[in-house]
């Protein structure tokens, strides 16, 4: 099971779950990604140590909520349809790769690179609008 965790300041709660995942009492739980909507807070660098997926989406950036979300359906506008289908499998609805492979008929491993090209080229645009 894929387990995105969020984080807003130091990550003792984070690092709580990172030991449990390295002792194997977070099985069958794997973190997958950390997500901050605070820049800099030291519970992503515990993240980035740990080498965990870090994004971060700071929505202090937009001057009201509504751009934000603008923000994000801009972002996933450039991704393939298959792309986009992907990361929100799996980043959004947590699915594993072999369960998001089911879902679009493709194998574990193309769904991987398909949600992987995605994740970059989503960053790519988040930093560029952000």
């Amino acid at each position: 099971m894929k387990i995105g965790v969020l984080v807003s300041g130091s990550g003792t709660n984070l690092q709580a779950l990172l030991d449990a995942e390295a002792g194997g009492t977070l099985a069958p739980g794997e973190i997958a990604v950390v997500v901050s909507n605070r820049p800099g807070v030291p519970a992503l660098a515990r993240a980035t140590a740990a080498g965990k997926h870090v994004v971060v989406v700071d929505h202090k950036a937009f001057a009201e909520r509504g751009a934000f979300e603008d923000a994000v359906i801009a972002a996933l506008a450039p991704l393939t349809p298959r792309q986009r289908a992907a990361v929100v499998l799996m980043d959004v609805l947590g699915l594993s790769s072999e369960e998001a492979a089911r879902a679009l008929g493709v194998r574990p491993s193309t769904v991987r690179v398909l949600a992987g090209r995605g994740r970059e080229r989503l960053r790519r645009e988040m930093n560029r609008n952000g």
